[in-house]
């Protein structure tokens, strides 16, 4: 399952250009938010198939449209943005509805920089269609 977030800028406007590790760890929190269990299990093991671990969500770069970088800095122009966060699992589905809902803030950054947005919608993608054809 898909689900695209719309966010609102509330408070910074700079961010690590490699925020990615950040953007990862604030998933992981808004999924604990909403079962600490399973977010654990998720996080320690995942799925497991042979000798190799999965953990089955994975998340979009942030759809800024207007930024400007500085540095080692992107700062944010733009007063929303986008993200878009897929799940197999349906323990994760439910677990990130709810830690979004618990706080309904979301905080990206690392010491050097900070913002934080405000989820201003939440919506179910539909799922990709995926056809076999031969290029």
């Amino acid at each position: 399952m898909r689900l695209k977030l719309e966010l609102k800028l509330v408070e910074g406007t700079t961010l690590p250009c490699n925020y990615m590790y950040e953007l990862s760890s604030c998933l992981y929190k808004i999924l604990n938010e909403g079962n600490p269990e399973f977010t654990s299990w998720l996080h320690d093991s995942g799925f497991c198939k042979g000798k190799k671990t999965f953990k089955l969500f994975t998340f979009s770069n942030l759809y800024i449209p207007r930024f400007q970088i500085e540095g080692d800095r992107l700062r944010i122009l733009a007063h929303a943005i986008r993200l878009i966060v897929s799940f197999y699992p349906i323990e994760a589905i439910d677990a990130f509805v709810i830690g979004l809902f618990r706080n309904r803030r979301i905080e990206i950054g690392d010491r050097k920089s900070r913002v934080m947005f405000e989820i201003s919608t939440l919506e179910r993608m539909p799922e990709p269609e995926f056809v076999s054809r031969i290029v």
